[in-house]
């Protein structure tokens, strides 16, 4: 909710209408746009609830398929990290793109505020990918100390 900058003034009485008691203006209760002008840019703060039940359905629903592509982008990442990794990719490159991807999922996650199906599929990659990857390594690690010998 938007913060409420500047002085607090009652509301004023429209023609016809009453003011309830101890009603301010809606600027100052974070209800109307509040302008801020801090740090580098300028925004505007709006409040919007949704009018009936399908609109509420509707709107999760939206946000669930904009998260669900980045889950989806995410997960076909990670199977293209694994089977790189099963080919023989270089086990420190491939750590370094699962890391990234990793913060990718880690991001998405925090902006999943109605918690996408796909979010623990995309978890349960990125922890096989990751034992994948941790196995291969270890792995090259023991046939290069059993070569060197």
């Amino acid at each position: 909710m938007a913060q409420a900058q500047g002085v607090r003034r009652p509301l004023l009485a429209r023609r016809g209408h009453r003011v309830a008691p101890g009603r301010r203006h809606a600027r100052a209760a974070g209800v109307a746009p509040a302008p801020h002008t801090r740090g580098w840019g300028e925004a505007t703060l709006w409040e919007a609830l949704p009018n009936t039940v399908a609109e509420n359905r509707d709107l999760v629903e939206a946000f669930r398929r904009v998260r669900e592509e980045g889950y989806g982008r995410l997960i076909e990442a990670a199977h293209r990290i694994r089977r790189k990794a099963e080919l023989g990719g270089d086990g420190a490159s491939l750590l370094e793109e699962l890391a990234r991807t990793e913060r990718e999922f880690r991001a998405e996650r925090r902006r999943d505020y109605f918690r996408s199906s796909l979010r623990t599929e995309a978890a349960e990659v990125l922890r096989a990918v990751r034992s994948t990857l941790a196995g291969g390594v270890a792995e090259r690690v023991r046939e290069g100390a059993e070569e060197g010998r």
